[in-house]
């Protein structure tokens, strides 16, 4: 199949530490699902920058 985009990606460890969470999920497995949704959240955005920016150089042209 494809690669999911980082938005699925985001989704996918969202939904994760949900269900986490329910499970009466421990401190170290929830610190560890943050920071990898805030990398992917931050990959998310630079992603998102850079296709605006090649949007905008194509419109200009």
């Amino acid at each position: 199949g494809t690669a999911p985009t980082p938005a699925q990606a985001a989704q996918a460890v969202e939904n994760a530490a949900t269900m986490a969470l329910m499970r009466g999920a421990n401190g170290p497995v929830l610190e560890m699902l943050r920071s990898v949704l805030a990398g992917l959240q931050r990959a998310l955005r630079l992603v998102q920058g850079i296709t605006g920016r090649n949007d905008g150089a194509q419109i200009r042209r």
